[in-house]
């Protein structure tokens, strides 16, 4: 199949390396505007990777966020979406660092997220 021959030919000739490589940094660069905007928090990432977990304020829970956020025009995910059995469910969000279409969108939405933490 056609995919597969361009798939082969994107790994021979380097496309494939180069391609993740400019992922990796733009995703990196994410990061940095998170750490810019919410360093204060609790930030469970790789460095490189396209979502984190954001530890939320004692009085927050995932859920209180997600709706808050929703309300605000956002999409975040609280943990309890991710909670699997009945033990505790940390009081985090999920945050995607990909979902946005530029840096200057993810920031004026890490910007509203921070007042409706902070406020």
């Amino acid at each position: 199949p056609l995919n597969v021959e361009l798939l082969c030919q994107w790994i021979t000739d380097g496309t494939a390396d180069i391609t993740v490589k400019l992922k990796r940094q733009a995703a990196r660069r994410r990061f940095e505007a998170v750490k810019d905007l919410l360093g204060g928090m609790g930030l469970g990432v790789n460095p490189s990777g396209f979502f984190l977990w954001l530890s939320l304020p004692e009085s927050w829970k995932g859920y209180m966020v997600e709706q808050r956020a929703r309300e605000a025009g956002l999409n975040v995910f609280g943990a309890e979406k991710f909670a699997v059995g009945g033990g505790p469910v940390p009081a985090n969000i999920r945050l995607s660092l990909s979902g946005p279409k530029d840096i200057e969108q993810l920031r004026k939405g890490l910007g509203i997220l921070r007042e409706i933490l902070f406020s």
